[in-house]
Order: C-alpha cells, then sequence, then structure tokens
C-alpha cells in the first residue's frame, strides 16, 4: 500500500514520481483521438444510435475482434450518419475530417478498481503492468 502521500511502497520501500502516477491515471482520458477517422475494413461491425465515444470504447473492449473504433458526433457533415460508431477488425488510419472520434480497444478503459478494503487500486501501464493501492 501507499502512505497518505500516494508516493511510497510499504512493502518495498519503492518511490515513485508524481507525474507518473498521474499519467497513469489520466492517460485513459487523452487517447482518443478527435478528427481522425479509421477505413471501412472488411469485417467492421456498425452500431447506430451509440450517444458518445466512451460508449463507443466499451463496446469494442466487448467485442473479441475490434481492434479500435471511429465513432461520430453532432458535427459529423452526413447528418444520417451521427451516432454510429463502428467497431474495426484492424485500425488503419483514414485521415482527418469533423466530427469523428477514433480510439484503439484499450481507449477510455477504466483504470481503478477497489481492493476488498475499500482503497482505490489503480493499473499503472505507463510505469509497469501492475496494481499501485492507494490509501
Amino acid at each position: 500500500t501507499f502512505d497518505h502521500a500516494g508516493l511510497s511502497n510499504e512493502e518495498t520501500g519503492d518511490v515513485l514520481d508524481r507525474d507518473a502516477l498521474n499519467r497513469a491515471v489520466f492517460d485513459q482520458n487523452t487517447c482518443e483521438k478527435i478528427g481522425v477517422f479509421y477505413k471501412s475494413v472488411a469485417g467492421q461491425k456498425v452500431i447506430k444510435g451509440v450517444a458518445s465515444w466512451h460508449e463507443c470504447a466499451f463496446y469494442c473492449r466487448q467485442n473479441d475482434n475490434c481492434a479500435g473504433f471511429t465513432w461520430t458526433n453532432k458535427n459529423f457533415p452526413t447528418p444520417s450518419l451521427i451516432n454510429m460508431c463502428n467497431l474495426k477488425p484492424q485500425i488503419i488510419i483514414g485521415g482527418v475530417i469533423k466530427g469523428v472520434v477514433s480510439g484503439s480497444r484499450e481507449c477510455g478503459e477504466c483504470q481503478l478498481r477497489t481492493d476488498i478494503k475499500g482503497r482505490v487500486e489503480i493499473l499503472t501501464g505507463k510505469i509497469g503492468d501492475y496494481f499501485l493501492t492507494v490509501s
């Protein structure tokens, strides 16, 4: 576990850089690529009426064949394609267009969990694939 400053591990004595810890928490909020679309590819799945790129990312994580997604928002130039979530089995960047958000399968994934004692744990992908317990 970590002390109340959140930086030293009682078990190993390791001290973590606060910026690295902050990046581990905030990176899931910055992985989306606004204005970038992924090309249509064979085997992609389209879901209509998706309210946000976060929801689209969730559907991507639930689909074993999804490598990434492109979601269209209210600014997309073709009204009939607004709020569409396109789940891509492979990612090929198609270019830039107004009204789209794309991301990888991992984009938007919540990296927090609570341990049995109710303490928050944070997956630290940027500083190693293990959980830190913050208390």
